[in-house]
């Protein structure tokens, strides 16, 4: 969340003929109908990690050349975790949360968006920060710091870096 992985993952296209991008939360909704909020209070979050992992697997199976943007919660299931890190190269864009205040609050107020995104609140991104970290790390086979650096460089920086 904020740290630049749609914006990214469509840059990349434009250097990588050939290549697709998907939005892993974006696939979900299309397929289901619903939001992710709306699967999550209707179904909890057990259900949506399933659904998550069973998207993953078939955008997977559809095709080599595509780039997804996960959900920050996606590989912290063990099935997405397997799926990561034996099917892709993964990249994790790696943010302080300053600068995911500052992305997910631009225009805005931290109230604002907070009110939106929970997380952003009274200590609760640094949490879920502490305790994911290490799994993105552990999936990841680069790790790239986007604080301070603008979309196109953290693109062309993976670009040269993909095997």
């Amino acid at each position: 969340m904020g740290c630049g992985k749609s914006t990214v993952g469509k840059m990349l296209t434009r250097l990588l003929p050939g290549h697709s991008w998907t939005d892993l939360d974006s696939y979900i909704e299309k397929k289901s109908g619903r939001s992710v909020s709306e699967i999550f209070s209707s179904e909890g979050e057990a259900a949506f990690r399933r659904m998550e992992a069973d998207c993953l697997e078939e955008i997977l199976a559809g095709s080599d050349n595509v780039i997804i943007s996960l959900g920050g919660g996606a590989v912290m299931t063990e099935r997405c975790f397997n799926l990561v890190s034996s099917g892709t190269t993964c990249f994790y864009l790696k943010a302080s949360p300053e600068t995911i205040r500052q992305h997910l609050t631009k225009g805005g107020s931290l109230e604002e968006a907070a009110a939106q995104r929970p997380l952003l609140r009274d200590g609760k991104l640094e949490e879920l920060m502490k305790k994911r970290e290490p799994v993105y790390e552990a999936v990841a086979d680069f790790t790239v710091c986007v604080d301070g650096r603008n979309a196109p460089d953290i693109a062309n920086d993976i670009f040269y870096l993909i095997p």
